[in-house]
């Protein structure tokens, strides 16, 4: 619940200088995962890494990183602009000399940081080596999804529309859609979310990010949440609960001029694939 993160927040913003390495990486995780901001206390959290980053392993700080980019904060001006700001513009350093000790996990989640941190804010300041960069984007583009069986069936739904469903497409900055289709001349991303990617109802921090990341690297998406879509048991329900869906979306983005998927280098291509 809300209420109850907001309170925890306050209790914790005044101790963190009595937390140990992993659990000022905790907390922030735990906020992030949980897409509550708590500006105060992220804010203090990153200062105290600031302050004791020789303390913190590759681990801990890519975690901080990663949740800092989740709830979008120390980049050009946007919520906490003190201590997250100061981490922000120190991380790329830091990590450098760790780099031998980042895993698969730490490296996507540095993958991310950069994306939120030199595309979505268009800052080049605190960013890791070029050769450390691709070694997280490689990781990024390394990592494999499954399909579940709710993905087939909207498949099957989104075959019966007629929108050429390609599946499983990797995008140029790396992520994956579930689904990229056509709709009026535009293509759009299709994300089932299933159970693991909300908390409750609400979607979780990684989610969270996945959906503005893919969106601002100009791919339109268009997401289902299980309980919608296990509640429509009927085929034809299905197909047109994603008409109304897909129509939805292609015209907002038509309206602004199409799509298509933006690379790393900032140019927009008219294929997702990568």
């Amino acid at each position: 619940a809300p209420a109850l993160f907001d309170s925890i927040a306050g209790e914790l913003a005044p101790r963190v200088g009595e937390f140990s390495p992993q659990g000022l990486s905790n907390a922030a995780w735990a906020f992030a995962t949980a897409n509550h901001t708590a500006p105060s206390l992220l804010d203090a959290v990153a200062a105290q890494a600031v302050a004791r980053h020789t303390e913190l392993d590759a681990r801990c700080l890519t975690a901080t990183a990663w949740s800092l980019a989740v709830l979008d904060m120390g980049g050009n001006g946007e919520r906490g602009t003190g201590g997250a700001a100061r981490f922000a513009r120190r991380f790329g350093g830091w990590l450098d000399s760790r780099a031998a000790e980042l895993s698969h996990e730490s490296l996507c989640q540095l993958h991310q940081w950069r994306l939120w941190r030199a595309e979505e804010r268009r800052r080049s300041d605190g960013l890791p080596s070029a050769p450390l960069l691709a070694q997280a984007a490689a990781a990024f583009g390394a990592t494999r999804t499954r399909q579940s069986e709710i993905q087939s069936s909207v498949g099957e739904a989104l075959a019966a529309l007629d929108t050429w469903p390609e599946e499983e497409v990797r995008l140029p900055c790396g992520y994956t859609l579930d689904w990229l289709v056509q709709w009026r001349g535009v293509s759009l991303g299709v994300e089932v979310d299933g159970p693991r990617h909300f908390l409750g109802r609400r979607p979780s921090g990684a989610t969270a990010l996945k959906r503005r990341q893919v969106r601002a690297f100009g791919t339109p998406l268009v997401s289902i949440p299980y309980w919608e879509w296990d509640g429509l048991r009927d085929g034809g329900a299905r197909v047109a609960f994603l008409r109304r869906a897909l129509e939805r979306e292609a015209t907002s983005k038509g309206a602004e001029g199409g799509s298509g998927a933006r690379g790393l280098d900032g140019r927009t291509s008219s294929a997702a694939g990568g």
